[in-house]
């Protein structure tokens, strides 16, 4: 006999799935770009963002680490946010604030074309000042 899903673990395992999904397309990946990644099919991560699969732990671990979070990221905030109409988690700036200055220098210092260097530079300033 399978075990069924209590409706606590289903919310837990779609809100989980809403933060992997708000964390990859904030890193500007595609499912298929981090299934790829992770060694599984896009339909199978299709079925963790929304909640239809529990993700195991080491899975969860991989996700993490090709999105640059820590492992509680994926938890945090659940028992106290709301789901929008969208099904989608509230996206609040502590999500935002994962990314460190460490890793946008890396990132940015991996730019090779200088044009493209000063410009990223440029907007970054102008966004910076508002």
């Amino acid at each position: 006999m399978r075990p069924t899903i209590s409706d606590g673990d289903a919310e837990i395992n779609r809100y989980i799935g809403q933060k992997i999904r708000l964390r990859r397309q904030d890193v500007g990946l595609t499912q298929s770009g981090l299934s790829s990644f992770l060694g599984i099919t896009f339909q199978q991560l299709q079925k963790y963002e929304s909640g239809k699969n529990r993700v195991s732990a080491s899975t969860l671990y991989k996700i993490a680490q090709v999105l640059g979070v820590e492992m509680n990221f994926f938890l945090e905030g659940f028992g106290t946010s709301k789901l929008n109409d969208s099904s989608k988690a509230v996206y609040t700036a502590d999500a935002a604030s994962e990314i460190s200055s460490a890793q946008l220098s890396e990132y940015f210092d991996n730019i090779r074309n200088v044009v493209t260097k000063r410009k990223l530079f440029e907007l970054t300033r102008a966004i910076a000042s508002k």
